[in-house]
Parts: C-alpha cells; sequence; structure tokens
C-alpha cells in the first residue's frame, strides 16, 4: 500500500492548514481521464453535488500536473513529470 502527499503552493490551503494546525486531507481534484481544471469554475461543473465546498483561490499555476514521485522504490522514480524540474528533486532527495 502507499499513501500520496501533496504540498500546496498556494495562499489559500496554506493558511487554512496553519489555522487549523491541521493537515488537509483530501482527494485530487483531477477527474480521471480529463484535463486538469485550472479555476473553481471549471472544477464546480465536473463534480456539482459531490461535494460540499469548493474554495476559489484563482486560476492555478504551472498549467500541468503534479510530480509524482515513487519512494518505494530506490532510487526514488519519477512516475508523471510536472513543474518541479527533475534536478531539483533529486537535490532534495539528496538533501543538498
Amino acid at each position: 500500500m502507499s499513501l500520496g502527499v501533496r504540498m500546496p503552493d498556494h495562499e489559500v490551503p496554506l493558511q487554512v492548514m496553519k489555522t487549523a494546525s491541521l493537515p488537509i486531507v483530501t482527494t485530487s481534484a483531477n477527474v480521471h481521464g480529463t484535463p486538469s481544471p485550472s479555476s473553481a469554475e471549471a472544477l464546480a461543473d465536473r463534480i456539482v453535488g459531490e461535494v460540499d465546498l469548493v474554495l476559489d483561490g484563482g486560476e492555478t499555476v504551472g498549467g500541468v500536473e503534479s510530480t509524482v514521485v515513487d519512494f518505494t522504490v530506490r532510487p526514488p522514480t519519477i512516475l508523471r513529470k510536472g513543474p518541479i524540474p527533475r534536478d531539483l528533486l533529486l537535490r532534495a532527495v539528496r538533501g543538498s
């Protein structure tokens, strides 16, 4: 079994976590097989009736899905390329 962990790069979820002193536990807003929504409006159209609340923090940046790295194998493997460059990931894994 594995677990995906995200670290948002946006003031809204970061402030929610800071205020609550807790992490946010949620699923991805990406619907399998469709492009990732880049706005709350685009997301709401897809998931109407399935969630209680959508926080609108404006348009997303990056334009691509999140970088996904598998740390259950050695060396860690990039499963999906995203906005974080490979060399930056390698430096973070090596601790330099």
